[in-house]
C-alpha cells in the first residue's frame, strides 16, 4: 500500500475476504491506522483473536448470506472448505459484487466456497448478468476436468471478462486463456483495472 502511495486514514471501506493468514497479514497494523468512520467488514464467521485487535471506537460489520453495504455494493457470504493434507476445515468466505447495469462485477478471495457457487448465488439473489468476475477461484490444486467444468459454467453463466488470480493456479489461467481468448486479463497485488 506504500508502493502505491494509498493512505490509510483516506480509506472508507475495509473489506477482509476471510481469515486465512495470507489474507490478513498485516491485520493489525492495517486496523490500527484506519480512520474511526472506516467501515470494516469481515464474516460472520471469523478469527476471534484477529477481531480482537479492532479497537471499539471502528465500525466492525460482521456480514452473513447478503448484505448491501453501499449503492450497487453488495458482499456475499458462503461457507466453503479448506484442505490441509489430509484434514478439511469450514470457512466462511465473503465476496464484494458490484452491481451496473452492464453486469455485475464479482470479485473474490479465493472462492472457497466454490467459485461456481459464487456466482451461481449473485445470479440467483441479485439477478443479475455477470459481467466481470476478478480474483482467486481455488482451482490450483484441481484436476483438468473440473477445471474445464468451472469454464463451462462461467460461459453458461454468460461472463464476459474474466481476471484471475492467487489461488486459481497457472493451469487454470492457461485454460481460461484458450476459452476466454481476448476476454482474460491477467492481474496480481497491485494491478489496476480500468472498467
Amino acid at each position: 500500500m506504500q508502493k502505491l502511495n494509498i493512505l490509510l486514514d483516506t480509506i472508507t471501506h475495509i473489506i477482509f475476504s476471510h481469515q486465512h493468514w495470507d489474507h490478513t497479514a498485516g491485520f493489525e497494523e492495517v486496523i490500527s491506522k484506519l480512520n474511526n468512520d472506516c467501515k470494516i467488514y469481515v464474516p460472520f464467521k471469523f478469527d476471534y483473536n484477529l477481531l480482537s485487535k479492532i479497537s471499539k471506537e471502528k465500525k466492525l460489520n460482521l456480514i452473513k448470506d447478503i448484505t448491501p453495504i453501499d449503492d450497487n455494493l453488495f458482499l456475499i457470504t458462503l461457507k466453503g472448505s479448506s484442505c490441509v493434507i489430509k484434514e478439511c476445515f469450514s470457512v466462511y468466505e465473503q465476496s464484494l459484487v458490484i452491481n451496473r447495469d452492464s453486469g455485475s462485477i464479482v470479485l473474490t478471495g479465493c472462492g472457497h466456497p466454490g467459485i461456481k457457487n459464487i456466482l451461481r448465488t449473485v445470479q440467483r439473489k441479485l439477478v443479475s448478468n455477470i459481467d466481470w468476475v476478478i480474483g482467486g477461484f481455488h482451482l490450483h490444486r484441481s484436476f483438468t476436468r473440473t477445471i474445464e467444468e468451472v469454464v463451462n459454467e462461467f460461459n453458461l453463466l454468460g461472463v464476459k471478462n474474466v481476471a484471475p488470480c492467487h489461488c486459481t493456479g497457472q493451469k487454470a489461467v492457461s485454460i481460461f486463456k484458450n476459452k476466454f481468448i481476448n476476454k482474460i486479463h491477467e492481474i496480481g497485488t497491485g494491478s489496476i483495472i480500468y472498467i
